[in-house]
C-alpha cells in the first residue's frame, strides 16, 4: 500500500527504517527538543507570517530544531543592504538581513566545484556560478548590472570588501603559453559591435562620496606583501598593447592634482645624488640633486631632478 500510494504521488517510497515525520503542519511550531520528526522534516506553520510559514528541523529525531527556511543556516542567501522589491527568485527573508549567529562558518551561500579533467579554453570550461544578463530595449538612461554587489559597514571592520577574488597555487603547474592568465580579479569589455560614445572599460575604479578618511585613499592601489618571495614579482604596473594605441596613460582634469608623482624617500627607482657622473652643481655643469632612472630596453636613462628651482 505505500508503495502503491507513494507512486501515485510521484514520490519515492520512505525508508521504513527511519523514525519520524517528514512533513509536518501546525499551528504552533515544535518546541526544540520535541521528539518525532526527522532530520530534514518540513513544517508547514499554518498561523505564520510573512518568514515563518515554513520551517525546516536541524534537529534530530530525538530532539528537534525547527528553523524558519527564512534564516536557515544553508539556505539563506544574505539580503543585500540596499532594498529591492519583486525579485523574480529569491531565498530568505527578503529585505531582512540574517543574524550572523545562524550562519555556519559565517557563510550564507556557497558552491563549491571541482575538476579532475583537463578542460577546454571556451567559457564552458569549469564554472561554479555564471549569471548572465542582457537587455533587448534601447531606453535612454537605462542601466543593466549582471552582478551587483553591495557591502555596508555600520561599525568597526579589519577588513571589508564588496568583491574580494582568491586564486591559490598549490602545486607546480604548467601553463599552456606564456599568455595564459592567473588571475585573482579579472574584467573584460568585449566590443563585438560599433560604439558611439560613453566609456568602455575592462576594470573601472571610482572614489566617490563627502566621507572622510583618517587613513590612506587611493583610487587603484597594488601592493607587493613582505612575505613575497624578492624579485619574484616583475613590476608592479604593466601595460601591454598588441595593438595600436595612441597613448599609454593619460592625465584629465590636471588643475585638479597637486603633483603628478610622488616617491616617498630618495631610493629604490630614484638614483640619489648627482646626475651619472655624479658632478656638483657648478657653472660647468648639470648636476642634479636627483634622478630617475628609466630603462628602456637594457639602457638605464637618467631624468634630472632638483629640489630647487633652477634657470
Amino acid at each position: 500500500m505505500i508503495h502503491r500510494i507513494a507512486r501515485l504521488l510521484k514520490f519515492r517510497e520512505p525508508l521504513s527504517t527511519d523514525p519520524g515525520a517528514l512533513l509536518a503542519s501546525g499551528a504552533t511550531v515544535p518546541v526544540d527538543g520535541t521528539a518525532g520528526y526527522q532530520k530534514g522534516c518540513i513544517f508547514q506553520h499554518t498561523d505564520g507570517s510573512t518568514g515563518t510559514t515554513l520551517y525546516l528541523n536541524e534537529g534530530t529525531y530525538s530532539s528537534c530544531a525547527f528553523v524558519a527556511i527564512g534564516t536557515a543556516s544553508h539556505l539563506v542567501i544574505t539580503t543585500p543592504p540596499v532594498s529591492y522589491v519583486s525579485p523574480s527568485l529569491g531565498v530568505g527573508v527578503y529585505g531582512t538581513p540574517v543574524v550572523e549567529t545562524a550562519l555556519v562558518d559565517n557563510i550564507a551561500f556557497s558552491v563549491n566545484v571541482q575538476t579532475a579533467t583537463n578542460k577546454t579554453a571556451a567559457d564552458t570550461s569549469c564554472i561554479a556560478a555564471y549569471i548572465g544578463c542582457s537587455n533587448s530595449a534601447n531606453t535612454t538612461n537605462d542601466k543593466i548590472q549582471a552582478l551587483l554587489v553591495s557591502t555596508t559597514l555600520g561599525g568597526n571592520c579589519y577588513d571589508a570588501y564588496a568583491v574580494q577574488g582568491h586564486i591559490t597555487v598549490n602545486a607546480n603547474m604548467a601553463t599552456q603559453n606564456a599568455n595564459a592568465h592567473i588571475t585573482g580579479v579579472s574584467g573584460k569589455a568585449l566590443l563585438s559591435h560599433n560604439n558611439t560614445q560613453g566609456w568602455v572599460t575592462g576594470v573601472l575604479a571610482i572614489v566617490d562620496g563627502t566621507g572622510t578618511t583618517g587613513g590612506i585613499c587611493n583610487v587603484i592601489a597594488a601592493q607587493v606583501e613582505a612575505t613575497t618571495t624578492a624579485n619574484e614579482v616583475d613590476s608592479i604596473l604593466r601595460l601591454g598593447a598588441d595593438q595600436t594605441v595612441p597613448v599609454a596613460i593619460e592625465l584629465v582634469g590636471v588643475a585638479n592634482m597637486t603633483s603628478f608623482a610622488k616617491v616617498d624617500s630618495i631610493a629604490g627607482c630614484v638614483v640619489s645624488d648627482a646626475l651619472v657622473p655624479a658632478t656638483a652643481p657648478g657653472a660647468d655643469t648639470v648636476g642634479a640633486d636627483a634622478a630617475l632612472k628609466i630603462m628602456i630596453g637594457a639602457v638605464a636613462y637618467y631624468i634630472p631632478l632638483y629640489d630647487t628651482l633652477h634657470n
